[in-house]
C-alpha cells in the first residue's frame, strides 16, 4: 500500500515534467528541488524498466512509453487538486490558498486595508499574494484571481468590471516651481512630461473637459518608465508631468508635495478588473473573495480610494 501511494505521488511529479518541459520547471511548480525531482523520476522508471524521459544538458524529451504513461496519468494533479476544493468548500468555514495577483501600486494604494479585512472574516483562508506588473498567464501561474487596470485583452479569461479609474495630468510642486504652472492645453508643449508604455503616447493624447470638448495634450515625451509605480516616482521627483490614475497620487497631493495640471482636462477612465479562468470550477474562496472586493469598492472606503484626493491648499 505504501509504495503504491509513492508510486501515485511520483506519477503526479511526472506529469508535472512533461507539462513544464524540465525538472526545475516542474520542481518550482512543486515546491520541490530539482534533485527530488530526478530522484522521483528516476524510481518511476526503475520500477517500470522503462525510459520515460530523455535526458540531455539542453532539453527533455518524452519517449513513447512516457506519452502513454502520460496520457493515464496527467489528470491525477488536477482532478486531485479539484476534490480537495470541493471538500474544503463543505466545510463550515471557508479554508485553503488563494492565490491572487495585481501591480504593486494597486496592491498598496487601493487593496492593503480590504485585504487585511478579509483575512480577518475569513481566517481559514490563506492569501498567497503575487506582485507583478507584467500579465501572467493565470492557468499556467496557477492563480486564482487577478486584478489589473485597463481592459483585459486575453478572451479566455472571465472578466468583471470592479470600478473606474478617471486619470489626469500631475505634476511636483517642484517642477511647477521650477518651470511654471501650465494654464492651457497649448502651454504644455513648453513642458517635459513623463511616459508610461502601454499608454497613448503624451504628445497626441487626447484629453477631455466637462464640456465635451476634446483636445490634443501636445506634451512632448522626455522621461519613459514602464510601470505606474515608476511613473509615479519620476512625477514626484519632479522630473516632469506624467498621466496617472488618480490614486496613484492621492498621499502626495494631500501632503501638497504633487498638484493636479489642467484638473479640468481628464484623460477617458480605464476600468479596474477582476480576472479568473473559470466559472464553472470556481472555489469558494473565490468566490467570497469576488463577492466582498466588489461591494467594498462600490461603497464607502473602496470607492473613496479610488477618487481624487483633495489638494492641500497649505
Amino acid at each position: 500500500m505504501q509504495e503504491s501511494l509513492a508510486q501515485i505521488r511520483r506519477l503526479a511529479i511526472f506529469a508535472t515534467v512533461v507539462e513544464q518541459g524540465s525538472f526545475s520547471a516542474a520542481g518550482r511548480k512543486l515546491g520541490l528541488g530539482r534533485g527530488k525531482v530526478s530522484e522521483q523520476i528516476s524510481a518511476l522508471e526503475q520500477a517500470l524498466s522503462v525510459r520515460l524521459l530523455q535526458r540531455s544538458t539542453r532539453q527533455l524529451s518524452v519517449t513513447a512509453e512516457g506519452q502513454v504513461l502520460y496520457r493515464h496519468c496527467r489528470d491525477l494533479l488536477p482532478q486531485a487538486s479539484q476534490g480537495l476544493r470541493e471538500v474544503q468548500d463543505l466545510g463550515p468555514e471557508p479554508m485553503g490558498r488563494l492565490r491572487l495577483t495585481t501591480t504593486s501600486d494597486v496592491a498598496q494604494q487601493v487593496l492593503s486595508p480590504f485585504l487585511s479585512r478579509f483575512c480577518q472574516q475569513y481566517p481559514g483562508i490563506q492569501l498567497d499574494l503575487q506582485l507583478a506588473d507584467a500579465v501572467l498567464n493565470l492557468v499556467e501561474e496557477d492563480i486564482d484571481i487577478a486584478i489589473r487596470i485597463g481592459t483585459p485583452v486575453d478572451s479566455s479569461m472571465v472578466g468583471i468590471e470592479l470600478g473606474a479609474l478617471p486619470m489626469g495630468l500631475y505634476a511636483a510642486t517642484s517642477y511647477l516651481a521650477q518651470w511654471g504652472v501650465p494654464e492651457s492645453l497649448p502651454d504644455l508643449s513648453a513642458h517635459r512630461g513623463v511616459q508610461m508604455t502601454r499608454m497613448p503616447n503624451l504628445s497626441t493624447l487626447m484629453l477631455s473637459n466637462d464640456e465635451g470638448v476634446s483636445q490634443p495634450a501636445g506634451l512632448p515625451v522626455f522621461h519613459r518608465t514602464d510601470t505606474p509605480a515608476g511613473n509615479a516616482t519620476l512625477v514626484e521627483q519632479g522630473l516632469g508631468i506624467g498621466l496617472l490614475p488618480h490614486f496613484t497620487l492621492n498621499q502626495a497631493v494631500s501632503e501638497g508635495r504633487v498638484r493636479p495640471v489642467l484638473p479640468e482636462w481628464q484623460y477617458r477612465q480605464l476600468a479596474i478588473t477582476l480576472l479568473f479562468p473559470s466559472r464553472a470550477q470556481l472555489p469558494r474562496r473565490s468566490r467570497l473573495f469576488i463577492d466582498a472586493l466588489r461591494d467594498w469598492l462600490r461603497d464607502g472606503e473602496g470607492k473613496m480610494r479610488l477618487q481624487p484626493a483633495q489638494l492641500n491648499s497649505k
